[in-house]
C-alpha cells in the first residue's frame, strides 16, 4: 500500500470492521449461490459475471446509491460479482474507494479490489478471472441491462474473447433464479407491503385543497422512511386533476383543487424488495357516474383474489378478468390490464423480468410458489376526470396465494 496514504484513510482501508448490514443470514446466500450454479449448469454457462445492482445484491447483499451508470465516459462501471459453476462461492470485484461499503453490505467471502474507475478495471477483472481458471469455457454476461453501459459492455466482451472465452447473454439465468422467493424473502416482501400501506395512509392524511402534489409525495415518503422503508426504484407518482389522465407522470408543484381525482402509486421497499400499491382519491364527492366507474374498477380486486391459487395459469386469470370487465362495461376504456414480477430493485426500475397482460398470449406462464407479482388495472373515467388507478401486489406460497395489502381498494373521498 502506498506510503502516501494518510493515517485516517489507512485505518479505514486496513482496520475498519463495521457490523454487517446484510439483510439475510449467510445460509440464505449460500442457497442462492447453489441455485444460481444449478441454473448456470442447465444453461451451459461456466462463469457468470453479474453486473446489475439487482444481481450483485441478490448474490452478496451489496447495495449502493451509485453504480457509475451515466457518469463521465472514462469512469467505467467495472464492479461485478463472478460465480463459477464448479466453485461454491463467488468473487466480488470493486473500486478501492468502496472497500468500507463492501465490508458492511456484502457477504462475499472473497473480494478483489481493482485499480479504480478507469478502463483498466476491465482488464483487472478479466486477468483475475483468467488466473482463477474461470475463463476457459462459456462466460455469461448480463446484456439485457443498463449496466454496464453499451461501450463498457462491448469492451468487456472483447477482453473476454481475447483470452479465449466464449461470451453469451446470461441475463435470463440471473433473473430466473431471483424469481422464486424463499420464505425469508417473502417475509421481507410482506414487510415492504406494510410500508406501502403506511405511505398510502400518509397520502390520505396529506391530501387537501391547496396542497401541492409534491407536498403529498413528501409526506408519504417521510412516513414510509419512519416506518423503515427505503427509497423506491421509481419516483412515486402523485397525479391530480388533468394530470390524473396519466400513469407515469411525476409529482409536481400543481396545487390540488376541489373536484380533482388524485392517483397515488407507491412501492414500499425493505432490503430493496418492493411491494406495489396504487389508489384513487377524490377531493370532494365525485359525480354518481364517476363514483360508479371507479367502483367497477375496484370491485375487480375481489374477483382476482378469488381466482388466485398456486399454479394458476396467467391465461386463466386474464380470461377471468376480461370476462368481468366486459360484463361491467369497462372493456375498451382500459389504460392497461396486467401485471409483472416484483422483487429486488434499484433505480431506475422496479418492473421485474416477467409480465402478463390482456391482449398478449402469456403462453405457459403461471403463478408459482415463491412468486411475487402485481395486478394492475387502470381505466379512463367519464367527465374528463382522468384515470382510476388500482394496483395491488400478491404473493404465491406452496399452499396459498393472495394479495398482501391492508389498504382497501375502494375510492377514498377527501373532504373538500
Amino acid at each position: 500500500m502506498s506510503e502516501a496514504l494518510g493515517p485516517n484513510k489507512r485505518w479505514y482501508l486496513e482496520r475498519f470492521d463495521p457490523p454487517s448490514e446484510a439483510p439475510f443470514p449467510l445460509e440464505e446466500y449460500r442457497e442462492r449461490w447453489a441455485r444460481t450454479r444449478a441454473a448456470m449448469a442447465e444453461a451451459g454457462v461456466d462463469c457468470l459475471i453479474a453486473s446489475t445492482p439487482e444481481s450483485m445484491c441478490y448474490l452478496t447483499g451489496y447495495a449502493a446509491e451509485w453504480y457509475q451508470a451515466n457518469g463521465p465516459r472514462d469512469w467505467v462501471p467495472g464492479s461485478c460479482v463472478a460465480l463459477h459453476v464448479d466453485r461454491e462461492e463467488p468473487v466480488q470485484f470493486d473500486d478501492p474507494e468502496e472497500v468500507t461499503l463492501l465490508r458492511f453490505t456484502s457477504v462475499a467471502p472473497e473480494v478483489r479490489i481493482g485499480p479504480g474507475l478507469g478502463w483498466e478495471m476491465l482488464d483487472f477483472v478479466v486477468d483475475e478471472l483468467r488466473a482463477l481458471g474461470w475463463l476457459g469455457g462459456t462466460v455469461g454476461v448480463e446484456r439485457r441491462a443498463y449496466r454496464p453501459r453499451p461501450d463498457v459492455a462491448a469492451a468487456l466482451d472483447a477482453a473476454l474473447e481475447r483470452v479465449g472465452a466464449r461470451v453469451v447473454d446470461a441475463t435470463g439465468v440471473a433473473r430466473s433464479v431471483r424469481r422464486r422467493k424463499s420464505e425469508r424473502e417473502l417475509a421481507v416482501v410482506r414487510e415492504a407491503q406494510r410500508v406501502a400501506d403506511v405511505g398510502l395512509a400518509a397520502a390520505r392524511e396529506a391530501l387537501a385543497p391547496g396542497v401541492t402534489e409534491l407536498e403529498v409525495y413528501g409526506e408519504m415518503v417521510r412516513a414510509m422512511a419512519a416506518a423503515g422503508g427505503e427509497v423506491a426504484a421509481i419516483p412515486l407518482p402523485v397525479l391530480s386533476g388533468y394530470r390524473a389522465s396519466t400513469v407515469h407522470g411525476l409529482a409536481s408543484r400543481r396545487r390540488i383543487e376541489p373536484g380533482d381525482l388524485v392517483n397515488v402509486d407507491v412501492c414500499g421497499v425493505v432490503a430493496r424488495y418492493h411491494a406495489n400499491t396504487a389508489r384513487c382519491f377524490s377531493i370532494g364527492e365525485p359525480s354518481p357516474a364517476v363514483r360508479e366507474a371507479v367502483r367497477r374498477v375496484t370491485d375487480a380486486v375481489a374477483v382476482v383474489a378469488e381466482a388466485l391459487r398456486p399454479g394458476l395459469p396467467a391465461r386463466e386469470l386474464l380470461a377471468t378478468v376480461e370476462r368481468y370487465y366486459r360484463e361491467v362495461g369497462l372493456l375498451g376504456d382500459e389504460w392497461w390490464i396486467g401485471g409483472y414480477e416484483l422483487g429486488i430493485a434499484f433505480p431506475p426500475d422496479w418492473v421485474g423480468d416477467r409480465f402478463y397482460e390482456l391482449g398478449t398470449d402469456p403462453g405457459e406462464e403461471a403463478f408459482l410458489p415463491g412468486d411475487v407479482w402485481n395486478y394492475e388495472a387502470n381505466f379512463y373515467l367519464p367527465e374528463g376526470k382522468g384515470l382510476a388507478l388500482c394496483i395491488n401486489t400478491f404473493a404465491v406460497e406452496e399452499d396459498r396465494a393472495g394479495f398482501l395489502q391492508a389498504t382497501p381498494p375502494e375510492l377514498v373521498v377527501i373532504e373538500a
